[in-house]
């Protein structure tokens, strides 16, 4: 199937963000490739493959972004929203729940400090606010030039995450954070699917 090298770059980074976490709770003793940080990069693969995938959908459905949004809302929120539901329960019966932690946990925003990130009640989830900013923008790109979107959108990070680490020296946060470098990997993910595209392969 044309989705078989997608999935099992998938079920790779999904391995390696298990083995970072497993890491946390478990020694794995002196050796070196064990005990170090590749793991975590599970996550930017993760990334790559999440701006290539979003390209292509943006792509099937003509670039309709109501729909491309509605889409992508409905399928991460219920079931993130399901996983983080018994976790906020136990941190209010246990007296540790901020409310700064509940807004992100229901609207992915961790921006609600001024100056600080705020982390959601389900720890794990953080990456999703950054793909949910990576979604908004694609959205509203696509609602201003269409399908012209695709074309835009990896030069517009590019350009936007330089302007923000060269010149931006404020206390305010999101700033730093719609354009941390993370948000790179979302746009090596639109490149090599426009690649793909010029290469004359199917996706």
């Amino acid at each position: 199937s044309r989705y078989d090298g997608l999935q099992c770059m998938r079920a790779f980074a999904a391995l390696l963000v298990m083995w970072a976490h497993i890491k946390f709770v478990a020694s794995f003793g002196p050796n070196p490739l064990i005990a170090s940080g590749a793991g975590a990069s599970g996550v930017d693969i993760f990334f790559v493959i999440s701006g290539f995938v979003v390209s292509m959908s943006a792509e099937r459905l003509n670039f309709d972004w109501r729909l491309f949004l509605t889409m992508r809302l409905c399928r991460i929120v219920p079931f993130y929203w399901l996983m983080t539901a018994p976790i906020v329960l136990f941190l209010v019966m246990a007296h540790r729940l901020n409310w700064h932690s509940l807004l992100n946990s229901i609207t992915f925003i961790p921006l609600v400090d001024f100056n600080t990130f705020s982390d959601p009640a389900l720890s794990f989830g953080w990456t999703l606010s950054f793909e949910f900013w990576f979604y908004t923008l694609f959205a509203v790109l696509m609602a201003i030039v269409g399908a012209r979107a695709l074309a835009f959108m990896a030069p517009l990070l590019a350009i936007l995450c330089v302007i923000v680490s060269v010149g931006y020296r404020g206390a305010w946060i999101t700033p730093s954070f719609l354009f941390h470098p993370l948000t790179l990997e979302f746009a090596a993910g639109i490149v090599l699917y426009q690649a793909r595209k010029l290469c004359g392969v199917a996706t």
